[in-house]
């Protein structure tokens, strides 16, 4: 099976900060911090800047995935078959899985009535009983996360590429790319007013609280199946889609849009690539991270002065949810436009960041090796989904480290305990990939998916799995598609241009980046490995040497930046925060 290492490797990131970022939200006793933030290590201000954001890359997650997607698109298309055919799985795929995320979120999940139940397990001397949270049940299927936006984004894509592949046209790629960006243009430029028109058919949504007695109190946008009329139970799912508080598909449909040019450029011969691909990708993720993240600083300033620096923490703390830097908030009012600026920010670094793992494995002809190296992360990818949906395993070691740290289940604790809880979590879950890939992931998300695939998607029935029962046509194959894949290469080995000192060159170039533009130094540790692997294959020169110095004087700058911000608090620097 032909994959591409550097997208399974995206992919397994995503799902490992997701969960480290989970264990720290939950798990952290932030309020402590805060409360003394004077007189604890400037560390704390570091990760108070910086966590959030980082959580705030779900739209990683989601061009991931439309990449991935759109190749096998491609793929389908290239090997002749119906382009009917393509937009009727994509369709039908887009909805199954829609189905399964509002049962994560509504049942299954660490937020669902699954979830909530765990979150209720007895400690030393409880005498209560375990109930149900039945309005979770009822209504938090209606929480649209990073799944639903994912999902959406499968059918209007097949609709789309269905559309645009008519009459043979998908064979001109040139013509593809211009219409996507122009569609991803449009996406973004359409958004305000999208969110005016359900806001204006809906007054208030998704702000506006309903208050269904017995002190349930909701917002408009999370209706209780049974009890909301079941008109609007029905449009909510539409509504939501289009407004939602997190990732909403406007403006994130862009994203989906532009992680479909990447797919198309990847699936064509290496000759057909613009040799500026990447360069000219890597310049537009920072032209939108720069302008972007100055929006973002300027509309918390802005805040901090109109309704104080607490409200303006509480803002920026909740960058992740996309749809809620808009002025008519109701806990904070952001100039306008904001989120146009947080959207920039967030998703510039997101496509800095599939590009440069392309640029550094597929484009160097690497992808076998890559992939040897990295499957523990690979392997948190290979099955994402199912990843997502079982975080209650989180609940299970937060229950299990509370008792034993304080004796209380569910107890926030120290950085200590947070940082030894991340380790436990990625441990649980790599140990049940691990058992998972002895049976083929079969009752894993993707088994379900894949089991009714072959029920009902077109091109299924009767493939070279129809001698299988059918509880195995829906297993994955662990071995040939993810430790001994067949990995493709954009570039070879043999074509990268050693003569030219191409290798050299780039970890020169990247070094240089990284240091000057002091967010992205974190790369002067993978520039180093390349200017010394350089020297073994275009031998010592200017290049490979000044990427040396260069790496290891950032190196050296990151860790004596770190050391600081450990043992160095506000207080010793003389300056007050929070006060």
């Amino acid at each position: 099976m032909k994959r591409f290492a550097s997208i399974d490797f995206l992919r397994g990131i995503a799902i490992v900060m997701m969960l480290v970022l989970h264990v720290v939200s939950d798990f952290l006793n932030v309020n402590a911090i805060i409360a003394d933030i004077n007189n604890k290590p400037l560390i704390n201000l570091v990760a108070m800047a910086v966590l959030p954001f980082i959580g705030g890359l779900a739209g990683l997650f989601l061009m991931v995935s439309a990449v991935a997607n759109m190749v096998s698109m491609y793929r389908h298309l290239l090997a002749g078959r119906p382009v009917g055919n393509l937009v009727l799985r994509q369709v039908l795929g887009g909805v199954v899985l829609l189905v399964f995320a509002v049962l994560d979120e509504g049942v299954i999940g660490m937020h669902g009535a699954l979830g909530t139940l765990l979150l209720q397990l007895p400690g030393p001397g409880f005498a209560g009983n375990l109930t149900i949270d039945w309005v979770s049940f009822l209504s938090s299927g209606f929480r649209f996360e990073t799944i639903h936006t994912i999902a959406w984004c499968i059918i209007i894509n097949g609709i789309v590429q269905g559309i645009i592949s008519m009459n043979g046209r998908w064979k001109n790629p040139g013509s593809l790319i211009k219409i996507y960006i122009v569609l991803a243009i449009v996406v973004v430029a359409a958004t305000q007013f999208v969110w005016n028109g359900v806001a204006w058919l809906v007054p208030g949504y998704p702000w506006t609280n309903v208050n269904y007695g017995n002190g349930i109190v909701l917002p408009i946008s999370y209706p209780i199946v049974g009890r909301s009329p079941f008109g609007f139970v029905v449009a909510n799912f539409f509504l939501i889609a289009l407004a939602a508080p997190v990732e909403p598909i406007f403006p994130y449909l862009a994203v989906s849009f532009i992680g479909s040019i990447i797919g198309i450029v990847i699936c064509q011969p290496r000759e057909s690539i613009p040799c500026h691909f990447t360069r000219t990708s890597l310049m537009v993720g920072m032209g939108m991270f720069v302008v972007g993240i100055i929006g973002v600083i300027y509309a918390v300033i802005y805040v901090s002065n109109a309704q104080g620096i607490l409200t303006a923490v509480v803002m920026y703390k909740n960058i992740s949810m996309h749809r809620t830097w808009v002025p008519d908030y109701p806990q904070y009012s952001p100039p306008y436009l904001s989120w146009l600026f947080q959207f920039m920010s967030l998703n510039g670094v997101s496509l800095m960041m599939v590009v440069l793992v392309l640029r550094m494995v597929e484009f160097r002809g690497i992808g076998a090796q890559f992939a040897k190296k990295t499957l523990p992360v690979r392997r948190y990818g290979f099955i994402a989904f199912t990843n997502y949906t079982i975080q209650t395993v989180n609940w299970l070691v937060f229950y299990a480290m509370g008792i034993v740290l304080y004796g209380i289940p569910y107890h926030q604790m120290s950085w200590g305990g947070t940082l030894i809880s991340i380790a436990l979590v990625l441990l649980a879950y790599y140990g049940i990939m691990l058992l998972w890939e002895r049976v083929k992931y079969t009752g894993t998300l993707e088994w379900c998916i894949g089991t009714i695939a072959y029920n009902l998607l077109p091109g299924k029935k009767g493939t070279k799995n129809a001698y299988k029962k059918w509880w195995q046509k829906g297993q994955l194959d662990p071995q040939g598609a993810l430790i001994n894949a067949d990995w493709v290469n954009i570039a070879e080995d043999r074509d990268v241009g050693h003569e030219r000192l191409a290798d050299s060159k780039l970890a020169f170039k990247f070094a240089l980046i990284g240091l000057l533009s002091v967010v992205f130094i974190p790369t002067v540790f993978v520039t180093l490995r390349i200017a010394l692997t350089s020297e073994k294959t275009e031998g010592k020169n200017k290049y490979n040497y000044a990427a040396k110095i260069v790496s290891i004087v950032g190196i050296c700058l990151v860790l004596f930046v770190f050391w600081a911000l450990f043992f160095i608090t506000p207080a010793m620097l003389g300056f007050s925060i929070l006060t």
